[in-house]
């Protein structure tokens, strides 16, 4: 309806996926590029999760589009099926023609199939979505399919995509074994806002229109019902586009968003009780009641009633008696003392010196009993209140004159001075290093591994400090590999490896957008890939630098 009106050529917001409109950012082109090398590196089990609405689905169809003709995918779109029902629509899926009718011969004919495969040079996958519908018991089944091994080598990767409530499932003591052997686990966060509008303005692009029809109230008003979630923007702006159709309007604003997510909101249907009507002032005359006859109350209620209401007496009073006890034996709880400090002179620092000694106050003069709690069994005495907490101190003191020393004498000692201790830091940022602009750094992998060396981390430090003390430089990444395997797969480990830099450099502050990376594969060799130390060289990642202009540096 509002295609011709806003010059669309197709629905920019539709629900279901569409390639073409598939927007990727950082967050989802850091997901794709992990899940990818788990894939062709054999990995076993990976775990791909995020909230409803965060665009899962569409990433695994990218993901499924991009691996290749060899890898053979199978995807289970709802696990909640019993286990022979699961086997079938995994033979279903993968194309697998031979009969079974129990387990164990789903298990040889399936141990063919992946046997089969490995024979022709192809990985297998197994996509299972909608993970968190799983019961522990298929769960421990698919486990054990994993088992299928050949030298040591996976025979089929495992991909779980779920919401948030698996990660709980696979948290249970019961699911151990499974949870120990997912090598690779990640999380789809919701968009930020700046990648809201990132994300309406791409797919307003694909579908035909070259100006944003989005104001940046509408954005905010769109993030803000959204929360981010990829679902609820494409709902919201699509009733957005309908709205701004049928009043005419050329762009879309904050108020128009504003009404159509009030309109798309689900509201409570629980009737709320009206308020009660107020009194009549001045109050209006009751007509007389009617007299009933008194019914004459039989002895069973009246004791009952007694009986009662004697209880209730019983309780309060003791209630009362045990609070006014508390309430006593707080009021006359001794003081805590205080360290004497130089200011304290005469009496109040023999006080505080005597109440720190050792020796315990006589009874007396820490306990003082109130004449009208007194029990009964306790005689009254009628003597003088007892003296004050400092004269029974002062006899504590005179009564040991060889040990005790008269506080007066002696002044406590001022307390040491405080030294301001400072936080060691875990590594020192390094200095800007101007000369990284004339060379090409290098940052070397082991085989088959992706991680960093402490020496690379050291030198990603000095170009993560080049990048964030000069906006007008950008970072281009390469990866490379040797040439010993597949090159379908060394082209993407050596993608893979520039990414981990990338992230890296991220990581230390640095835009992305300012980053560039891509994979080689062994093209550009520094070395001899005949030998140990020459394949070594060329597992690595380069670094170059140039200005905002696109201009290298000099040599």
């Amino acid at each position: 309806m509002y295609l011709e009106h806003f010059g669309l050529k197709a629905k920019p917001f539709q629900i279901s996926a569409d390639p073409k409109f598939l927007w990727m950012g950082s967050k989802h082109k850091e997901a794709l590029a992990i899940l990818k090398y788990g894939i062709f590196d054999n990995r076993g089990f990976l775990l791909l999760s995020g909230d409803v609405g965060t665009g899962k689905t569409t990433l695994i169809h990218a993901l499924t589009q991009d691996i290749g003709s060899d890898t053979v995918v199978a995807t289970v779109p709802d696990p909640g099926l019993s286990l022979m029902d699961f086997y079938r629509y995994i033979a279903k899926s993968f194309g697998i023609k031979e009969p079974f009718e129990t387990k164990q011969q789903f298990l040889e004919v399936f141990e063919t199939f992946l046997l089969r495969n490995e024979s022709l040079n192809k990985k297998v996958l197994l996509i299972i979505d909608e993970a968190q519908r799983l019961t522990s018991d298929l769960l421990e089944e698919i486990r054990l399919l994993s088992n299928i091994e050949k030298d040591y080598t996976k025979l089929l990767n495992i991909f779980f995509v779920g919401q948030n409530e698996f990660n709980d499932i696979i948290l249970k003591q019961k699911n151990r074994p499974l949870r120990q052997r997912i090598t690779i686990n990640y999380n789809i966060d919701p968009l930020e806002q700046h990648e809201v509008m990132e994300y309406i303005n791409f797919r307003l692009g694909v579908a035909g229109c070259d100006e944003p029809l989005f104001t940046g109230d509408a954005v905010r008003e769109v993030f803000a019902f959204s929360e981010g979630y990829p679902r609820l923007i494409n709902i919201v702006c699509d009733h957005a586009l309908l709205t701004g159709f049928v009043q005419g309007v050329a762009r879309i604003t904050g108020s128009i968003v504003s009404e159509c997510a009030e309109e798309l909101r689900i509201h409570s249907v629980t009737p709320t009780p009206p308020p009660p009507e107020p009194a009549a002032w001045p109050p209006q005359a009751m007509p007389a009641p009617t007299v009933y006859p008194t019914p004459t109350p039989s002895p069973e209620k009246d004791r009952g009633l007694s009986t009662a209401q004697t209880m209730l007496v019983v309780i309060i009073g003791i209630l009362c008696f045990v609070a006014g006890l508390l309430v006593f034996s707080l009021r006359d709880r001794p003081a805590q003392p205080e360290a004497a400090t130089p200011k304290e002179t005469g009496e109040a620092a023999a006080v505080a010196a005597s109440v720190t000694k050792e020796d315990p106050p006589p009874v007396a003069a820490a306990v003082r009993i109130p004449t009208n709690e007194v029990p009964a069994e306790s005689p009254v005495d009628p003597s003088p209140a007892p003296p004050p907490l400092a004269t029974a101190t002062t006899e504590v003191r005179d009564a040991d004159p060889d040990t005790a020393e008269a506080p007066w004498m002696k002044p406590a000692p001022a307390p040491p001075p405080v030294t301001p201790v400072v936080e060691p830091t875990d590594r020192e940022a390094p200095a800007v290093d101007m000369a990284l602009t004339t060379e090409t750094l290098r940052v070397n992998f082991q085989m088959d591994s992706n991680e960093l060396t402490p020496e690379g981390m050291q030198d990603l430090d000095r170009a993560a400090s080049l990048l964030n003390a000069r906006d007008d430089i950008k970072a281009k990444v390469t990866g490379y590999t040797d040439a010993v395997g597949n090159l379908h797969y060394n082209l993407k480990v050596s993608e893979f490896r520039a990414n981990i830099v990338k992230i890296y450099l991220v990581g230390k502050g640095v835009n992305a957008e300012r980053i560039t990376s891509l994979g080689m594969g062994p093209a550009n060799p520094l070395d001899s890939n005949d030998t140990l130390e020459g394949r070594r060289r060329n597992r690595r990642v380069e670094i170059e630098f140039e200005t905002a202009r696109g201009q290298s540096f000099p040599d």
